[in-house]
């Protein structure tokens, strides 16, 4: 059984800006852990799991799945940024690969399986 939406798409948004506005008055960085703390939910992860089991096309939750999305995607660039700021740099790095899968080098697969037949002519 799925659980009642816990925000309308217009109180969801108004959450979401309510959060990066807040984050920027206070001069700190934005993330998807403190997103999920600010919206009631116990952990990143279960703001993910939220976000997972609503994304399917049956779900009638799209519009709060892409505010989601969206604020995310904010955090991520909040964190491009931060790598052109000298002092941010390192941290910007550390969430960047473990939050968003970046990598700092870049890796090349070869895994390709080449068949060569010889003949006689």
């Amino acid at each position: 059984m799925a659980r009642p939406n816990r925000y309308t798409k217009k109180a969801l948004q108004e959450k979401v800006d309510q959060y990066f506005a807040e984050v920027q008055e206070q001069g700190k960085m934005p993330s998807f852990c403190g997103l999920a703390l600010y919206l009631g939910y116990n952990s990143e992860s279960a703001l993910r799991r939220y976000v997972e089991d609503n994304s399917a096309e049956t779900s009638d939750k799209p519009e709060l799945v892409r505010i989601i999305s969206r604020a995310r995607e904010a955090i991520k660039e909040a964190n491009v940024q931060a790598l052109y700021n000298r002092d941010m740099t390192r941290g910007a790095q550390f969430v960047l690969q473990n939050g968003f899968g970046w990598s700092e080098k870049q890796e090349i697969r070869h895994d390709a399986v080449i068949n060569v037949q010889i003949t006689e002519d």
